[in-house]
């Protein structure tokens, strides 16, 4: 069995249900097998962190997050984002000996948040499918994005969650949010520090610019 076949063998016994290909089957235990790492290089968080945003939390946000991102569309079923996807999670964290232990149920509520954000990115790609295709003077160029779909882009490209954003900035990551989503405009400080984050993350010169 090849390396591809085996990492489709191994998500299946961890609970995968939905159909992918073997590369898309690679990417992710590649990119858990990465966090698993990086959780193993970072010092412990008592267990009170599943809620409050420690390296435990970030690790279970990653981890769902790598497989996410490989399997959800459009037409992905609630119970993938609800159930399947936790249960992999879950399943990986026993395997990889993660302490301190966690129930099921538990992990599935710490993972709320990045549920409720994978709901939105489907409800973004049924609405991309069922749209007509966008004139060109209704596409926003990087040219005339605002700074929160600048922000969107950057960390996609990144493939970074907030949390992660968020701790590179050094800000909270609700803040992160809030400039996401354009609730609220960074003040150059923050917009200076994304830059230097992006620029190092993409090797290549990152400049937000501001809207007129």
């Amino acid at each position: 069995m090849d390396e591809a076949q085996s990492a489709l063998s191994e998500l299946r016994e961890l609970g995968l249900t939905v159909d992918i290909n073997e590369v898309a089957a690679l990417k992710i235990m590649a990119n858990l097998l990465i966090i698993d790492g990086t959780f193993r290089q970072k010092p412990r968080m008592s267990s009170e962190s599943y809620y409050g945003g420690g390296t435990d939390d970030q690790c279970l946000y990653a981890a769902y997050h790598a497989i996410a991102k490989e399997i959800v569309q459009a037409g992905t079923p609630d119970d993938v984002l609800q159930d399947v996807i936790p249960t992999m999670v879950y399943r990986f964290r026993l395997r990889r000996g993660w302490l301190p232990t966690m129930e099921l149920d538990t992990l599935s509520r710490a993972l709320g948040g990045p549920i409720s954000e994978w709901q939105g990115k489907r409800l973004l790609m049924t609405a991309g499918a069922a749209s007509p295709p966008l004139t060109p003077s209704a596409v926003n160029t990087p040219d005339r994005e605002t700074i929160a779909e600048q922000l969107t882009r950057l960390r996609e490209e990144s493939r970074m969650t907030f949390e992660e954003l968020a701790e590179k900035v050094r800000v909270n990551p609700r803040t992160v949010q809030r400039h996401i989503a354009g609730d609220s405009i960074p003040y150059s400080r923050h917009i200076a520090a994304y830059e230097r984050v992006f620029s190092r993350l993409l090797d290549r010169k990152v400049l937000i610019k501001k809207m007129p």
